[in-house]
C-alpha cells in the first residue's frame, strides 16, 4: 500500500509540475545555496539503490565550481535527482556517473555558467527513439512502461526547467551501450553569502518537545528535525499516549498529529485543554496533510495554537518553535531576551494566546 501510495503521489507532482510550467505558473526562486551540497543531495539520494545492484557510483566536482550561487536549488535538485533516478533504474550492470564542472570560465555578467552530466552503463535509447525523451507523456516505447513505470513527463519537466534556468539540455546514447544526459544552467554570483534555510539555530536551554505521530517516516524525520535544532524531542504514537505524556512531564511546545488511530489530534487536544493546572495551557502545533480552511477552523476550535502541513517544512517548523515554544516556562528567547512564561503566570492569562492562534 505505501509504495503504491509513493508511486501514485510522483505521478500526481509529475502533472501537478508540468501543468504549472505549462500554464506560466511556476516561478523560479533566487536564493543563495550551496552548489555542492544540491549536487551530493541528489547523488547519495540513489547511492542504496545502486549498491543494490551492484553499481560503482562516482560524483566529480570540478575545484573551480563557485560555492555559493543564487538561484533556486530546489530546481536544480528535481532536475539532477530525476536524471541520477533514470541512469540508475535503466541500468543493471557496470556504473553511473554524475559529473559537475564549469562552463565557459570566469562569471560572465555577473553569472556562472554550469555543465551537469549524468552517465550510465544501461539499456541505451535506440537512435530513431531519442527524439520521444522529451516530449511530455511520452517514452521510448510501450514496453518502457510496463517494465519501468513512470508517467513519461520527468524528462520534459526537466528540459523545460533547465531552459527556465537559462540553459539546455541533450543526450547522447546508443543501444545497449549506455546514456549521457547532460544540461547546463545559469547562475548568480552569491560569494560570502550564507544561503538562506540551510543554518540550523540551537536554541539556547533546548526546548522540550512532544510529538504525537503515528507514521513511522514522519517520526524519524520530525524527531531528527528537532534533535538538529537542539531540541529535547519526546515520542508518542497515539492519542492517548500524548495526553499521558502531558500529564506527567511539561513540555515547550506539542507537535500533533490530526489522524491518529483510537484517540485523534483533535480530541487529544481538547482533552489536555480540560486539564487541571498549567498543563492545559501547553502550546499545540497540529500536523496534517491539508491545509484547507476547514481544517484550520477544526484544530483552532480545538484548541490547538497553530498548524503544520505535511511533509514538514523545515523552515516552518523554525518558525513555530520560535513564536510558540518560549510561552510555555521562563527563559531565554531566541533574541538573548529572558521571558516569564505560562510556567509563571496565571492559567488565564494563556487565554489571549490561544485566542489569537496562529496569527
Amino acid at each position: 500500500i505505501r509504495t503504491s501510495g509513493e508511486v501514485l503521489r510522483r505521478g500526481l507532482d509529475d502533472v501537478l509540475d508540468f501543468s504549472k510550467i505549462d500554464s506560466g505558473k511556476l516561478d523560479l526562486v533566487e536564493a543563495p545555496f550551496d552548489l555542492r551540497a544540491c549536487l551530493h543531495w541528489s547523488f547519495e539520494l540513489f547511492r542504496d539503490a545502486a549498491a543494490e545492484k551492484n553499481l560503482a557510483c562516482r560524483l566529480e566536482l570540478d575545484d573551480r565550481l563557485p560555492s555559493y550561487l543564487m538561484g533556486d536549488a530546489t530546481r536544480l535538485r528535481q532536475v539532477t535527482s530525476n536524471l541520477m533516478s533514470n541512469a540508475v533504474k535503466f541500468t543493471h550492470q557496470g556504473s553511473v556517473e554524475m559529473k559537475a564542472e564549469l562552463a565557459g570560465g570566469p562569471a560572465q555578467n555577473g553569472r556562472y555558467l554550469i555543465r551537469i552530466s549524468v552517465r550510465d552503463t544501461g539499456i541505451g535509447i535506440p537512435g530513431n527513439r531519442i527524439h520521444r525523451l522529451f516530449q511530455p507523456f511520452s517514452q521510448v516505447d510501450a514496453s518502457t512502461s510496463r517494465s519501468y513505470g513512470g508517467t513519461g513527463l520527468g524528462l520534459a519537466i526537466c528540459k523545460r526547467l533547465v531552459e527556465m534556468m537559462g540553459g539546455e539540455i541533450r543526450v547522447e546514447s546508443r543501444e545497449g551501450k549506455g546514456a549521457t544526459f547532460e544540461f547546463t544552467f545559469s547562475a548568480g554570483m552569491a560569494d560570502g553569502v550564507e544561503p538562506a534555510g540551510e543554518t540550523t539555530r540551537s536554541y539556547p536551554e533546548g526546548l522540550k518537545v512532544l510529538v504525537a505521530e503515528d507514521n513511522k517516516v514522519n517520526q524519524m524525520v520530525i524527531m531528527r528535525m528537532l534533535q538538529k535544532m537542539g531540541c529535547k524531542a519526546d515520542l508518542a504514537c497515539d492519542g492517548a499516549s500524548a495526553i499521558a505524556r502531558v500529564e506527567t512531564n511539561v513540555y515547550d511546545m506539542v507537535l500533533m498529529d490530526l489522524g491518529m488511530p483510537g484517540v485523534d489530534g483533535l480530541d487529544a487536544t481538547g482533552r489536555i485543554r480540560r486539564m487541571p493546572g498549567t498543563q492545559s495551557c501547553v502550546p499545540i502545533v497540529a500536523l496534517t496533510a491539508s491545509a484547507s480552511n476547514e481544517v484550520r477552523t477544526r484544530c483552532l476550535a480545538a484548541g490547538m495554537n497553530d498548524y503544520l502541513s505535511k511533509p514538514i517544512d523545515v523552515e516552518a517548523l523554525r518558525r513555530a518553535l520560535d513564536r510558540w515554544g518560549y510561552c510555555r516556562s521562563p527563559r531565554v528567547s531566541p533574541h538573548g531576551v529572558e521571558e516569564g512564561g505560562c510556567g509563571e503566570l496565571a492559567p488565564c492569562q494563556c487565554d489571549e494566546l490561544l485566542a489569537k492562534g496562529p496569527e
